[in-house]
């Protein structure tokens, strides 16, 4: 399973992921469950700028402190979702390098502040009215859904409900086993409680 997002060492050696070692414990859901999150990470059509965005503001909402930290380091400092990126990664020839992300801080901030914080675009804004009608009623209102439709095609509404569904579940599950953030992420996850 490990081998899936950090080659093959990391069968031989054991994963560095909280999350990758938690699920370990069930491989075959674990596996499963690495498939689909990696189909939907590395092919989806989705502007990974809204993916994150839709994902940190579903850490935020469910208080997620793994989600929060993971996909905050991974909005500020720009590592890429692909194939070829995470090939790149596994082999180390990859490093982190502040300032090249698909976020700034300031968005990370009005994250937490929510769809009326006026750095956002018009998608951007009702993407986030989508996750917070969805954490609140269980469905997306007519308004924004006609919104999100009228600068997406079908499948990347699937796509993006999948997002906000698939990262609902994460954090009700991280947070219930109590994943702790990876070394050095914890920074994050301190900010995110401190917020509210």
């Amino acid at each position: 399973m490990f081998t899936l997002f950090e080659g093959p060492e990391a069968y031989e050696n054991g994963s560095k992921s909280n999350v990758f070692l938690t699920l370990a414990r069930h491989p075959k859901l674990g596996t499963s469950f690495f498939k689909f999150s990696g189909r939907l990470l590395m092919k989806s059509k989705v502007d990974p700028a809204l993916r994150e965005i839709v994902i940190l503001r579903l850490a935020y909402l469910y208080r997620s402190p793994y989600e929060w930290s993971q996909h905050v380091e991974f909005s500020l400092f720009g590592q890429k979702i692909d194939p070829e990126y995470v090939e790149a990664y596994r082999s180390g020839k990859v490093q982190q390098s502040e300032g090249a992300g698909i976020l700034t801080r300031e968005h990370i901030e009005a994250v937490k502040r929510g769809a009326e914080d006026p750095i956002w675009t018009d998608e951007q804004a009702h993407a986030i009215r989508a996750v917070d009608q969805l954490k609140e009623t269980g469905h997306i209102d007519d308004v924004t859904w006609n919104a999100l439709a009228s600068t997406h095609n079908e499948q990347t509404l699937l796509e993006l409900l999948f997002f906000m569904g698939s990262y609902a579940m994460l954090a009700w599950i991280l947070n219930s086993i109590g994943v702790a953030p990876e070394d050095g992420q914890q920074v994050f996850a301190e900010e995110l409680l401190a917020s509210r």
